[in-house]
């Protein structure tokens, strides 16, 4: 009787430690697709990074792991890919952190290997760059803006014997993309783009392009009686620009730092205001940009400035060269603004027409997130 009771009262504790464990079988199971669509389905990208970094990932599997995938299941596999990147980035910064700590006291306290570890579990699921002189589009946030200063050097008819400083506001948001996930490549037409706005203190060299000759020097106003160069007329001038880039093409990841090739259409439209012109001189073009991230890009475009008579050619483009410890970058561009059918549209426009010349302008600029300056809006 006794071995009966005492087996009674094993089974009654067994029994309920076996239901409990199985419940934790069950939550730890990994989601099915549908689950992960409900449970981080949500724009909230605050929410997600709150997520556990294991179920996140596990819900990355999952939803990758589907031969098709529904609109629903896409936009969250986008966004969790998302949010892996920001977990990374904070990863990344954690561990940049513990290793100036190792560093400078290294027989002290040290810190442990989690955030290493965790580094290393992101990179493996998605296509994730680090922090250097060039990362990958990923890196940028949907909003930021920088405050771009340097140095621009112009050649009209004489080699860069002309500069002016080069200071620039920079907004920039992201346009769509919110199915773009890390195994799509090749020509699409939905991996989204990018709206800029620049404000922008430059030189005037796109609108003191009228070089003199033996026809015009009587009508073509020369500023410096001494020297009829067309550098010479060059002053600041107060420019802004609104464009838009929609990606058709993106390449495979490529290099150590998982870097993409992206190539688009590109729309820019502005003005241009100097103290000689009482009005705004306005300027449109349109084209191709091919590009690693919003700020190292190359653009080939066509257009017309108002005011000179020749359709333009223009090509421009910028690439970093130094890379700061604050992720602040120092870039090198380029702006090639060429006149394409000057002799048609001068016979066109009859009478004596000052010629148009080809610009250069090569520049310098110390690129800073304001985030840099002013502190994180978070």
């Amino acid at each position: 009787m006794r071995n009966s009771r005492n087996f009674g009262r094993l089974f009654m504790t067994i029994v309920p430690l076996l239901f409990v464990a199985s419940l934790a079988r069950a939550e730890e199971a990994p989601k099915t697709a549908e689950q992960c669509v409900s449970v981080m389905g949500t724009e909230n990208l605050d929410a997600l990074l709150l997520e556990d970094l294991d179920e996140l990932i596990g819900c990355v599997s999952v939803l990758r792991a589907k031969d098709s995938r529904t609109g629903g299941q896409q936009r969250t596999l986008a966004h969790l890919e998302k949010t892996l990147r920001k977990k990374g980035d904070a990863f990344e910064e954690a561990v940049a952190g513990e290793a100036k700590i190792k560093t400078a006291n290294p027989k002290g306290t040290q810190p442990t290997d989690d955030n290493s570890e965790n580094l290393e579990k992101v990179e493996k699921v998605v296509n994730f760059s680090k922090q250097g002189l060039v990362v990958g589009a990923e890196k940028y946030d949907d909003y930021f803006f920088r405050l771009n200063t340097g140095y621009e050097f112009v050649a009209i008819d004489k080699f860069f014997d002309k500069g002016e400083p080069r200071i620039s506001l920079l907004m920039n948001r992201r346009l769509g993309g919110d199915l773009v996930t890390d195994d799509r490549h090749g020509f699409w037409g939905r991996y989204g783009g990018r709206s800029t706005f620049a404000a922008i203190l430059e030189s005037s060299a796109e609108a003191t392009v009228q070089l003199p000759d033996d026809s015009t020097k009587s009508s073509t106003p020369i500023q410096n009686k001494d020297d009829s160069s067309a550098n010479m007329n060059v002053t600041k001038t107060f420019a802004f620009e609104l464009q838009y880039s929609w990606i058709f093409f993106r390449s495979l990841a490529f290099g150590p730092n998982n870097l993409r090739d992206y190539i688009g259409l590109i729309v820019a439209g502005g003005g241009l205001k100097t103290d000689a012109e009482p009005k705004v001189i306005s300027r449109l073009y349109y084209g191709l940009r091919t590009a690693i991230n919003p700020e190292f890009y190359a653009d080939f475009m066509y257009g017309h400035t108002s005011g000179l008579h020749s359709n333009r050619l223009e090509v421009r483009g910028q690439f970093p060269v130094m890379s700061l410890s604050n992720g602040d970058r120092i870039f090198l561009g380029g702006i090639g603004n060429f006149a394409i059918d000057k002799r048609q549209r001068i016979a066109e426009a009859g009478g004596p027409t000052p010629l148009e010349s080809d610009i250069v302008r090569v520049y310098i600029t110390w690129n800073t997130d304001l985030k840099h300056i002013f502190g994180s809006a978070n």
